[in-house]
């Protein structure tokens, strides 16, 4: 579903490169730069290799999402921050599906069920709260999706998983965002390292999840695919109004964290909010063994263009995956470079962000 929508939306946008001075890293398809590295000159910024850019004041976003009657959170901040949130959603949501607010996954990877834009999952307890706060604000939309066995089932699962009732009653739309440390100890993301990490709701615990992955196997799926009404049924609720909010909603303290990452770096271009959204949704954040080793390069280096800064937070991230022996250090490299570039290879696939999203990558916050 990737109809083309022009949306005047107040924006700007970003992109990056490859490394500087690399050094291998082994069991890797690439190089990253050494931690302690003084640099005497910086490669140049391909979006910008004569420095003179002038960036794009089109306030025009193309969006594969429908963005039509969302309530956007307040606590994503006023002027183009909904903007800049929307473009994140676009991009980031795109690594995990074609079908963008309905994307949907089976059990082939053991969680049960995966919906919406970013893949909530019932085994990693991250789609209940979202179908629960469904029941409790639309649940008018789940009656007509759903039949009344079907219905019946699903509260039955998220009651058994919640172990209380669902009550049917409107919540409020906005709530209050926890806070959360920005750099927490060295370790602390070895867990959710390379798979997206929903987090505005912890996992419950294994004992509660459990039962909700096997409702899934029991009720889904026929020879391992999903039976039509049910995959029909979440489909349009996933595409409902009121549940396209709900998972903007549970992506903003993400997007909130992204934007506090912006300040602490200093960072002022697009891309960079792009890439540091996409760092806290795959990867949780960055932690204190990473915030010294940036530390670290800066006071060496106090003149790296932001371009340069980009490259060397997305090479300690990398080095943190391959120390904890991640699977994912490949992956989280391409993804990241072709973040700051603004284009590359992602999963098989040739992307060019600027293209498909219709936004200028260096255009200042």
């Amino acid at each position: 579903m990737r109809i083309t929508k022009f949306i005047p939306f107040l924006f700007s946008m970003l992109i990056a490169t490859s490394a500087c001075a690399p050094v291998a890293k082994s069991g890797s398809d690439f190089s990253t730069i050494a931690s302690t590295e003084k640099l005497g000159s910086f490669p140049n910024d391909p979006l910008d290799p004569a420095g003179g850019h002038t960036p794009s004041t089109n306030q025009i976003f193309c969006s594969a999402l429908s963005l039509a009657n969302i309530k956007w959170p307040t606590a994503i901040g006023a002027g183009s921050w909904s903007s800049y949130f929307a473009l994140a959603l676009n991009l980031t949501g795109s690594y995990e599906g074609h079908q963008g607010w309905q994307n949907i996954g089976n059990n082939l990877d053991n969680q049960g069920l995966s919906l919406g834009l970013m893949q909530q999952n019932l085994g990693q307890g991250t789609l209940q709260p979202l179908l629960i706060q469904l029941f409790q604000q639309d649940h008018a939309s789940l009656l007509k999706n759903f039949s009344n066995a079907d219905y019946s089932s699903l509260r039955r699962m998220l009651e058994d998983w919640q172990n209380e009732p669902i009550l049917v009653k409107p919540l409020s739309a906005q709530r209050a965002l926890a806070s959360e440390e920005l750099f927490p100890d060295s370790g602390s993301f070895n867990s959710v390292d390379g798979i997206d990490s929903d987090l505005f709701k912890k996992a419950a615990t294994t004992q509660s999840i459990k039962p909700s992955v096997q409702w899934a196997i029991n009720n889904l799926y026929s020879n391992k695919n999903f039976i039509p009404r049910w995959k029909k049924s979440l489909q349009d609720t996933a595409m409902s109004a009121a549940y396209r909010t709900i998972q903007v909603e549970s992506a903003t303290k993400m997007f909130v964290k992204a934007k506090d990452y912006v300040n602490f770096f200093k960072f002022k271009q697009l891309r960079s909010i792009l890439f540091l959204y996409d760092v806290v949704v795959q990867n949780g954040g960055f932690d204190k063994d990473n915030q010294r080793a940036y530390a670290n390069w800066l006071l060496k280096n106090p003149s790296a263009p932001e371009y340069n800064r980009l490259l060397f937070l997305r090479d300690i991230l990398v080095e943190r995956l391959i120390e904890n022996k991640s699977s994912y250090a490949n992956d989280v490299h391409a993804r990241k470079t072709s973040i700051i570039l603004g284009s590359g290879t992602v999963h098989g696939s040739t992307r060019n962000y600027p293209k498909e999203y219709c936004y200028d990558p260096i255009r200042s916050l």
